[in-house]
């Protein structure tokens, strides 16, 4: 409950650009998702700050209660506010180009794909 209350006051206050739970397909799934239907792309190198899991865990976990949250630039440090005393971290951040790089813990990176390769491999099972 606080963590959905976190994420209700940080959308009340305005903090929030756009926000996806990471019940179907995890993280990667989910910032793909958003890329898509935002136009940006992003660049996440925080992933090393989720400990005691694998990558492919933290890529694709479905565990509950986890959201990632594109906040306003100049919306960092209340965001963090909002979150205090929860789990919180920042992993990335968007950038205008189309496309999504994602860093493994070790740092070297396990996605670096364009948006409309990410889309089309998304799309295609769904097309007769």
């Amino acid at each position: 409950p606080k963590v959905f209350a976190a994420v209700h006051k940080a959308i009340s206050d305005g903090l929030v650009r756009a926000c996806h739970d990471l019940s179907e397909g995890g993280l990667a799934v989910a910032l793909a998702e958003m890329a898509f239907a935002g136009g940006l792309g992003a660049d996440v190198t925080g992933l090393s700050q989720l400990t005691g899991l694998g990558d492919e865990a933290r890529l694709f976990g479905e565990s509950p209660t986890r959201f990632v949250i594109e906040a306003k630039p100049d919306a960092a440090e209340a965001l963090a506010g909002v979150f205090a005393g929860l789990p919180f971290v920042r992993i990335g951040a968007t950038l205008a180009e189309p496309r999504l790089r994602i860093a493994g813990a070790g740092g070297e990176w396990l996605v670096w794909a364009k948006l409309s390769e990410l889309k089309e491999a998304w799309q295609k099972p769904l097309r007769w």
